[in-house]
């Protein structure tokens, strides 16, 4: 085997680059146990030492050396003898004053719990792809919070192994092991220093990393139920999506397809949390069109503007609770709380200055009025104060802003992400409530496509557009969250 060499720039390339997946791959770890336990976990993958109001950062690393130790002092190895361990080594190092630690989760390529995409670790079974029988990452996450100690994962997201290139020491199921044996995908995996790493630069190396985002939103949309999730998976991993950036490809994303055939899924994905929702807001609308096209005839399966952003916009709204519930650190809950506000402004207050924009441009082309660019910027202008306020800055060259926003030419479209979200907010808190009569109501309305009025089909989820309430609600929650904001800063 030639062994790689890669020059200085190459390796500070690779290593900003794992940095910056690192945080995506934690959040993917611990979601895998936040499903069993209604124990909130943190996700913050690096280990920092800072000091808030509230208490000093005081953490102890759990590594894989720690999983070995386990392995040769106890020769009954089951969930018993780990959860055993795990205590005892949490509560001596809580004597030390102590008030986290951090799990090693993904050592090498492999995992310290049960994913679709990565090995068991041999560090925990003793032989990389062997099931332990038991949930170690479930078991340290109950222990830590019952000892009154936060948890957190680190995940090494593209290191296989260290001080070995011999591929047949890794599981049969472990992908670099499936990558070296083709000579097509050899290049997925790299040697160096005796080492094996995955090669990001590789369209399959880069694919293990959608997957967690992928993970990541199953998991977001898991109070739907199973069949909404086995749908949903189904379409992920059978080719609806295509996931990157390419020559001749259209910006953006968006869903697509024809009745007879499933969805597609056009995205340029990065790496960042706004491209997780992208991709749980597209899946939205291809659910809604897989539902629609299989439970209606072609006339009617179609479904009208005025509910095309419910779905996408439901789904956004349960992944933000999702991620919401189960994150404990101050900085990293305040990012995703102005995440959501910031939906909220482009969402239910943008959108309706868009549609008030298109409604006072077609009055006036209708009562014959010129409409000349000097025209059409005084009047986005004068709306961008009036709903943003004598305490935002409006910048003069926001006057130009309406010459690039495309729905603009597909006229009366906009008001419908603001009526459309609002309607998805009241689905969603709804749904999380346990009120199986929406949820119940929901699929009804997902497969409703256009046999039914708009409204009559959201009223089956319980919710009455036609009233004030799911205005009234959403500004509500809207207000909650500046609120908890405004407590946390």
């Amino acid at each position: 085997m030639k062994r790689l060499k890669l020059g200085k720039i190459q390796w500070i390339s690779l290593l900003v680059v794992s940095a910056m997946f690192a945080n995506l791959c934690s959040h993917m770890v611990l979601a895998a146990a936040s499903e069993q336990t209604k124990a909130k976990v943190t996700t913050t993958a690096t280990k920092k030492t800072t000091k808030t109001k509230q208490e000093e950062y005081k953490a102890f690393w759990f590594s894989y050396y720690d999983y070995d130790t386990y392995r040769e002092t106890n020769k009954k190895r089951n969930a018993k003898t780990f959860r055993t361990y795990f205590t005892k080594v949490v509560k001596k190092e809580k004597s030390f004053g102590m008030n986290r630690v951090i799990v090693q989760v993904r050592p090498f390529g492999d995992a310290i719990y049960k994913s679709k995409y990565f090995p068991w670790s041999k560090y925990i079974s003793g032989k990389q792809g062997r099931s332990p029988g038991y949930d170690p990452l479930k078991i340290m996450v109950d222990v830590a919070h019952k000892n009154g100690m936060k948890i957190e994962a680190w995940v090494n997201p593209y290191r296989v192994t260290i001080g070995s290139t011999n591929y047949s020491k890794l599981s049969k199921n472990n992908p670099a092991r499936k990558w070296h044996a083709k000579k097509s995908t050899s290049r997925n995996v790299l040697a160096y220093n005796g080492s094996l790493y995955y090669n990001p630069s590789k369209k399959d190396v880069r694919n293990l990393i959608i997957n967690g985002a992928k993970e990541i939103v199953k998991k977001g949309l898991a109070p739907l139920g199973k069949e909404y999730g086995k749908v949903l998976s189904d379409g992920m991993e059978s080719g609806w999506i295509d996931v990157y950036e390419n020559e001749g490809k259209r910006s953006g994303a968006y869903s697509w397809g024809a009745y007879g055939c499933h969805p597609f899924v056009l995205m340029n994905y990065q790496d960042n949390l706004n491209n997780v929702f992208t991709l749980a807001h597209e899946m939205g609308h291809s659910m809604h069109s897989y539902y629609s096209d299989k439970n209606q005839p072609y006339i009617y399966a179609g479904y009208r503007i005025f509910v095309a952003e419910v779905a996408s916009t439901c789904n956004e709204a349960l992944l933000m609770e999702y991620l919401l519930k189960n994150t404990e650190e101050k900085k990293e809950k305040m990012y995703l709380i102005n995440y959501f506000l910031e939906q909220f402004k482009g969402t239910l207050y943008r959108q309706t200055m868009f549609a008030e924009f298109e409604k006072i441009t077609h009055e006036m082309a209708w009562n014959k009025e010129p409409l000349t660019a000097e025209v059409l910027c005084d009047i986005y202008y004068k709306l961008n104060q009036k709903y943003f306020g004598e305490d935002i800055v409006i910048d003069k060259e926001i006057a130009l802003e309406w010459a690039r926003i495309p729905h603009f030419y597909t006229p009366f479209y906009v008001y419908q992400y603001a009526t459309g979200y609002s309607a998805a907010i009241a689905i969603s808190r709804k749904i999380l409530s346990g009120d199986e009569r929406a949820k119940e109501g929901y699929f009804k309305f997902l497969s409703g496509g256009s046999s039914m009025n708009p409204i009559d089909l959201l009223r089956l989820c319980n919710v009455d557009m036609a009233a004030k309430e799911p205005i009234e609600s959403a500004l509500k929650l809207f207000g909650e969250l500046l609120d908890e904001m405004e407590e946390m800063l």
